[in-house]
């Protein structure tokens, strides 16, 4: 099995690689964030949960002046750095590590342990048995 640190490195790669992709697919959705702000029916949701009047009004008058590349612009100054943050993802990493690693260890002790597929009833014993197993590690930890 991988060390600690391989893991969390691998964590934070993979991380830092998606940063790209989720600025692209953010500003790609960037219309559509505004269409949503803008609309009626999320003006209305506003005002049913906030009771000030002056807020209301602050509301409508900065997401009526709102426009998309403001908020493009606003992923691109901060979003994408914010995402794939050093601090970030290392500390995401080690959250990441420790809920994973226990299920992980999981998997490594039954992977060898797998009967060779040659039915489609084999292939439905391994399934139902990594279940089984991780089920039942999930029962252990939640103690």
């Amino acid at each position: 099995m991988a060390s600690d640190q391989d893991m969390q490195d691998f964590y934070s790669r993979g991380t830092k690689n998606n940063a790209d992709k989720w600025e692209k697919k953010t500003i790609a959705a960037a219309s559509k964030t505004l269409s949503r702000l803008q609309s009626d029916e999320t003006a209305e949701g506003w005002s049913t949960n906030v009771s000030s009047e002056q807020a209301k009004k602050r509301y409508k008058k900065r997401v009526g002046n709102l426009k998309e590349s403001d908020i493009t612009d606003a992923i691109k100054d901060g979003g994408k750095s914010a995402y794939s943050a050093k601090t970030g993802t290392e500390t995401t990493a080690k959250k990441w590590l420790k809920n994973t690693k226990p299920y992980i260890e999981v998997a490594q002790e039954f992977s060898n342990e797998k009967k060779v597929i040659t039915s489609d009833a084999d292939r439905e014993y391994n399934m139902l048995e990594n279940m089984r197993r991780m089920m039942a590690k999930k029962e252990e930890l939640d103690r």
